[in-house]
């Protein structure tokens, strides 16, 4: 017999997950006989965010697909790679809504460098390298407080009756 979990129980589980982590904390702190703080109920409105851990949500190009929500069109600032094991959904303080997606890749292998150069920061240059190489400063501070002072010069004797 096939078990069916339903996904708002697997959104729950982020839920739990939450509780579980609070209270090992609190009894973390009881047993350090630090000050514990018993955690606080938090009520509807105090997560800006919820997870769904396995199932629940489906990519399709520019679109994400979140049961019990519907198909929202997403803009994505890169490909995702690898199989994606959770999608949390989050608000910001401006209202928006953003979906981070968590996936598993398989790992890179480390390239042994064959070459080895020194690098120093500097004050006088910005780098200095260990073939005797100098990066100098691109100055665009200075170039923008000469830019200003001009600037300032022209407008502080315009032609008399222009303003």
């Amino acid at each position: 017999m096939k078990i069916r979990l339903s996904c708002e129980i697997l959104a729950f589980q982020d839920v739990l997950r939450r509780l579980d982590k609070s209270f090992k904390a609190f009894f973390r702190r009881v047993k350090d006989e630090e000050m514990p703080g018993y955690p606080r109920f938090k009520g509807q409105g105090w997560y800006k965010s919820f997870t769904y851990p396995q199932v629940g949500f489906k990519m399709d190009g520019s679109k994400l697909t979140l049961s019990k929500i519907g198909s929202i069109r997403i803009f994505k600032h890169r490909d995702v790679e690898g199989k994606i094991k959770t999608c949390t959904i989050k608000k910001d303080h401006l209202g928006h809504w953003h979906a981070t997606l968590v996936s598993e890749t398989e790992d890179v292998p480390q390239i042994e460098p064959k070459t080895a150069s020194g690098v120093d920061v500097g004050l006088k240059s910005l780098v200095a390298l260990s073939t005797g190489e100098t990066v100098e400063y691109p100055r665009h501070y200075v170039q923008a407080e000469n830019k200003l002072a001009v600037a300032q010069r022209n407008r502080s004797r315009p032609k008399t009756l222009s303003r």
